[in-house]
């Protein structure tokens, strides 16, 4: 396993360059109105599914059996990154076919600054990222014997704020998702789900990009909610009445640091099939030097999780 430096690396030295200076706005237009630091070029202009699907293909690895109903699972990049590279990143592609599911790697749009990025926002701006990806788990359904009740998303960075925004715009289609090092919109009337979603919030507490503890109030808004509230969300949405509580367990999740760094918390009395998690990597940072096994824990958990 790689650090995840085929998005990141690449992320921060041209994203710097662009945003860094005002970093807290950038996450500020990021979750309260969609756009990237700066507005994007080349962008599909059409908010038709099928023009956005032929102007944007996508990457798709096979299960071992492509012949019966398998898991979707959906992977989106960071910032500077490509879909291919966050799903060999991740260790998801050798997966596809030992763990038999289809795995999509959809690319974002590049901004001005020639960086591909995501509009993880709210209001509905080129080039429609909500509608592409929602189209995408359709096509592939439509060309593939995919099982309903097992389509999964898994995001990092700027990526897990378009998984949150996914699972949010089109809960009854998704049932779970992960993100790493991301979050999910603090309005609530912009997270108004209508089927239950597990979740998983994976977030270093000394991340600086995409900060633990939430980026600044701009207008009466959190520009950028906590981990914390970033579950919170997700417990209300999902009806869990318990409090957030430790379940004991930790795991090695971070190369780069020793023992089992990784703490996991839990909502209680969530609806039967249903959990929200948040894994804190404790000492990490925005980018963790992630274990082999990360992506195996992934695809157990989310495969633990179909919807009810």
């Amino acid at each position: 396993m790689h650090r995840i430096l085929a998005t990141s690396a690449r992320e921060y030295p041209a994203a710097r360059a662009v945003c860094a200076p005002m970093r807290h706005m950038c996450i500020a237009a990021l979750a309260l109105l969609g756009a990237a630091c700066d507005v994007r070029q080349g962008t599909v202009e059409s908010k038709d599914p099928a023009v956005i699907l032929k102007e944007r293909p996508y990457s798709l690895d096979a299960p071992a059996d492509a012949t019966t109903a398998s898991p979707l699972v959906v992977v989106l990049h960071g910032q500077g990154g490509s879909g291919q590279e966050i799903g060999t990143d991740l260790e998801l592609r050798p997966l596809a076919a030992a763990r038999n599911f289809w795995l999509a790697m959809p690319d974002g749009t590049f901004n001005r600054a020639g960086v591909s990025t995501w509009n993880a926002g709210t209001i509905d701006l080129p080039p429609y990222d909500r509608i592409y990806l929602a189209a995408l788990i359709d096509d592939v359904a439509a060309k593939h014997p995919i099982d309903p009740k097992r389509v999964y998303v898994v995001g990092y960075s700027v990526g897990a704020f378009m998984t949150h925004r996914l699972a949010c715009d089109i809960s009854p289609k998704i049932a779970a998702i992960i993100s790493l090092a991301g979050a999910v919109t603090s309005v609530q009337s912009q997270c108004a789900t209508t089927s239950p979603v597990s979740v998983v919030e994976v977030h270093g507490d000394h991340d600086d990009v995409i900060t633990y503890d939430g980026g600044p109030f701009v207008n009466g808004v959190q520009s950028s909610p906590s981990a914390h509230d970033t579950v919170a969300t997700w417990a209300r949405n999902d009806a869990c009445t318990g409090p957030l509580l430790s379940t004991g367990v930790a795991l090695d999740l971070d190369r780069d640091i020793a023992g089992s760094e990784t703490a996991i918390d839990a909502y209680g009395a969530c609806p039967k099939g249903i959990e929200v998690q948040l894994w804190t990597l404790r000492g990490s940072g925005h980018s963790p030097n992630l274990t082999p096994d990360f992506g195996t824990r992934v695809i157990d958990w989310l495969y633990a999780h179909p919807k009810p």
